[in-house]
C-alpha cells in the first residue's frame, strides 16, 4: 500500500514544510530571544523604521525562498505522479 500512497505523502511532507517554513504568528507568540526567530520573523525585523532598503529586502527574500524552489524542484515528479495516479478516472 505505501507504494500507491508515496506522492500522497510526498505532497503532505512539502506543504508541511511550506506551512511551517513560512509561520509568522506561532514563533512570534513563544519565542522571546530575537536570535531564535525563524527567517520570517527575521525578514519582518530587517525592515527599518523610517527607511527600508528595498533592495536588502529583496534578496533576503529571494534567499528565504530559494529552499522552498528547490525542494519543489526535487518533489515535482511526485506531484505529477500524484496528479496523473489520482486526476484522471477512466
Amino acid at each position: 500500500m505505501l507504494p500507491l500512497v508515496k506522492p500522497a505523502l510526498v505532497v503532505m511532507a512539502v506543504f508541511t514544510f511550506v506551512w511551517t517554513w513560512h509561520d509568522f504568528f506561532r514563533p512570534l507568540i513563544y519565542l522571546n530571544d530575537p536570535d531564535q526567530f525563524p527567517l520570517s520573523l527575521g525578514l519582518y525585523a530587517f525592515r527599518g523604521r523610517r527607511l527600508t532598503e528595498w533592495h536588502l529586502m529583496m534578496a533576503a527574500a529571494t534567499l528565504m525562498t530559494a529552499p522552498l524552489v528547490i525542494l519543489f524542484a526535487v518533489a515535482q515528479k511526485y506531484f505529477v505522479r500524484g496528479m496523473r495516479m489520482f486526476g484522471i478516472k477512466g
